[in-house]
């Protein structure tokens, strides 16, 4: 029996009133964890122009570990798909009220980066934005982690 707790939920994406008062609870310890070698777990919509990832905004879970991105479609264990790595982030924007409407404006932001595959849109937790930030810009300095 796999143990569904190994790796531990970023501090906004924990449970509904953590993504609702992500701004309560400081993310410095999920991105010293990151840097130590430590795996974190994100609520994330997807989109992309990379042929295996999907063309529409699809819910799932962000793996972010210490060897790259790896996302999972909600509720299907055995739909995991590896994020290529990304070379930045190119913008961090609102959510669009006309073509994200299955996305909750006030709880999420898009982290908008690209890679030499293309680009990957990710919508993630507000609270979760630094988290994520730190890992694609290579802030940290754990092993093999980000660029380079």
């Amino acid at each position: 029996m796999s143990n569904r707790n190994a790796i531990n939920r970023t501090r906004g994406s924990r449970n509904f009133l953590d993504t609702l008062f992500w701004w309560r609870r400081p993310h410095g310890s999920d991105i010293d964890a990151l840097s130590a070698g430590e795996d974190r777990q994100m609520s994330c919509h997807i989109r992309s122009n990379i042929p295996a990832l999907p063309h529409k905004f699809s819910y799932g879970l962000l793996y972010v570990k210490p060897d790259g991105l790896v996302w999972q479609r909600y509720l299907k264990r055995k739909d995991m798909r590896q994020i290529p790595l990304m070379n930045g982030i190119l913008q961090v924007r609102n959510v669009s009220k006309i073509s994200e409407w299955n996305i909750k404006q006030a709880l999420f932001k898009i982290v908008v980066a690209e890679g030499p595959d293309g680009v990957v849109e990710m919508a993630v937790p507000n609270g979760d934005v630094p988290v994520l930030r730190s890992w694609i810009e290579g802030r940290h300095v754990g092993p093999g982690m980000g660029k380079s």
